[in-house]
């Protein structure tokens, strides 16, 4: 998991200081179950943090269970004896071909021969889904309302289908993922009285009681494989109410519809803080 409690590189610069937090050498200082961790070098007289660089592997699932992973096709006339096909695909991350194949074949699996007929195909030159039930008994449909886990949202279906042999995505599919991933950083966050509201961060309110998301990370179109994101003339800053004592820093990097732990599938990430201390007298 990408929950990384982190020890910081002692910075170098009184005035501006960078902590260079890099989950690479992760394995050499987490400490499972621990919560902070102390920095090398204590920051005294803190006033200021912000994000200067970050960089993310897009290497988090984009189907992921309890979320997006669950297939349910109703058919009409309805089938019997096996129930309605009712499939959970497994975590990861999938080409439009492989989440087709993957269906197809647990349909195929099905012992009732209908279901069994049934097929995925992607339709590359219009980025669409297309469901065929491939006999002339039986017409389908998706399950009525999507489940709250339905996959039928990444796979372009705004709404309920009508039955019907053939079902085809009404809008373009989404295989990318969320379009921003989120830093919750209690001890940043803590004392502070300005920085990333929740309107801010794009989440909901009720998921976000405690106020303790420190950054939103975009992803865009140009970052396919890696999140590079470099906000270091952003105006976001967290000010704190009184000089800060940094003696630890704890990270959490969540998906923004849920506020799980992004599990980044053992790749590493790096975030570089921005640190502004007060000058010593």
């Amino acid at each position: 998991m990408s929950a990384y409690n982190i020890t910081a590189r002692a910075p170098t610069d009184d005035a501006l200081n960078k902590i260079q937090c890099n989950t690479v050498f992760a394995h050499l200082y987490i400490n499972p179950g621990v919560k902070n961790l102390p920095l090398t070098v204590p920051l005294n007289d803190v006033l200021e943090v912000s994000v200067h660089s970050i960089e993310i592997p897009r290497s988090y699932n984009i189907i992921r269970t309890g979320v997006n992973n669950r297939f349910i096709l109703r058919y009409t006339p309805a089938i019997a004896p096996d129930p309605e096909p009712n499939i959970l695909v497994p975590d990861g991350n999938y080409p439009a071909e492989a989440l087709a194949s993957y269906i197809t074949s647990v349909l195929a699996a099905n012992g009732n021969a209908f279901v069994a007929a049934t097929t995925v195909l992607y339709n590359e030159f219009t980025n669409k889904f297309i469901i065929s039930s491939n006999n002339g008994a039986q017409s389908i449909s998706t399950d009525d309302p999507f489940s709250a886990d339905s996959v039928f949202p990444i796979m372009g279906f705004t709404s309920v289908p009508g039955f019907s042999p053939a079902l085809t995505s009404d809008q373009i599919i989404n295989l990318s993922g969320p379009d921003s991933l989120l830093i919750r950083s209690n001890e940043l966050t803590k004392s502070s009285y300005s920085g990333m509201t929740i309107e801010n961060a794009g989440i909901a309110p009720k998921l976000n009681n405690n106020s303790n998301i420190f950054w939103k990370v975009p992803v865009t179109v140009n970052s396919r494989f890696t999140i590079n994101n470099s906000p270091k003339d952003s105006n976001v800053q967290y000010q704190f109410n009184t000089h800060k004592r940094l003696l630890n820093i704890d990270i959490d990097l969540l998906y923004p519809d849920t506020l799980e732990s992004v599990n980044l599938n053992n790749l590493p990430w790096s975030m570089t803080l921005k640190i502004k201390v007060a000058q010593p007298n």
